[in-house]
């Protein structure tokens, strides 16, 4: 099915591999796994942080409940 609505505008750029995204006052570093909110590092669960990283993969788009349980499968497994 093809949607024409317009994508909403989002101020964060495509990740790259050894790329950190920041948004608020939070700071995501995919390639070492860490968290921080101002600087000081916060522990995340490992299916949190995947989650987490399968939205920050698709930023400002909208991700259906069976796409991510379909992405946390195959990560199970990887």
């Amino acid at each position: 099915m093809l949607d024409f609505r317009p994508k909403p505008k989002c101020d964060m750029e495509p990740l790259r591999p050894t790329s950190v995204v920041r948004f608020g006052t939070y700071e995501v570093s995919l390639q070492s796994g860490e968290v921080r909110k101002a600087g000081l590092r916060i522990r995340v669960q490992q299916q949190p942080m995947k989650l987490l990283e399968i939205l920050l993969e698709r930023p400002g788009e909208v991700v259906a409940g069976e796409e991510l349980r379909s992405h946390l499968a195959q990560r199970k497994f990887r």
